[in-house]
């Protein structure tokens, strides 16, 4: 990776990644089983955030990139396995983490169309599933306000990202595909 003088913007934004999920992490000590549920979402996020990462640079040829540390299951050997894999065998690395169904189906659809979209869209559904049903089993504990943080900013992503459609120029069918997909 470079210099952080010479960092491109993805280059940077991951070094910003790295510092803030580090330090994020390290900050939690679990005391309490509500405590646990918070830093178990927080490894569940930073494996979501590697794995986006992942998946973007597999696709855009980019070798070099730092995972963030302190997920639950995305490691460096994992990292480092499905950087040399092709795109038919990520499917069956991934089967080893929880990730591995969530994301089946969307690997066949990049696969056939060269999308990364939908694979974001599945880590990122998953993640909001899993922060409602925490927010649910601990409903006196912050994590019925991450699940509403985390649902107000799919919202003003969608939003965004119908605006930059619109922008663009894109049909009505076009813009509800990339936004459903």
């Amino acid at each position: 990776m470079a210099r952080e003088e010479d960092a491109t913007l993805p280059e940077l934004e991951n070094l910003l990644d790295v510092e803030y999920y580090t330090r994020l992490v390290e900050g939690v000590k679990a005391r309490d089983q509500p405590t646990q549920a918070f830093l178990n979402f927080l490894e569940r996020e930073v494996d979501i955030v590697n794995l986006k990462l992942i998946l973007r640079a597999k696709h855009a040829g980019v070798d070099e990139y730092q995972i963030v540390p302190g997920g639950a299951s995305i490691h460096d050997d994992l990292a480092r396995r499905l950087r040399g894999a092709e795109w038919s065998e990520v499917a069956t690395l991934l089967e080893e983490t929880p990730y591995g169904k969530v994301l089946r189906r969307a690997l066949t659809v990049y696969q056939e169309e060269k999308d990364l979209n939908a694979l974001a869209s599945a880590l990122d559904e998953y993640h909001l599933s899993q922060a409602a049903d925490f927010g649910h089993r601990y409903p006196l504990s912050i994590l019925p306000i991450i699940d509403y943080v985390l649902g107000k900013r799919r919202e003003v992503d969608r939003i965004r990202m119908i605006a930059h459609a619109k922008h663009a120029e894109m049909t009505r069918e076009e813009i509800e595909a990339l936004v459903n997909p």
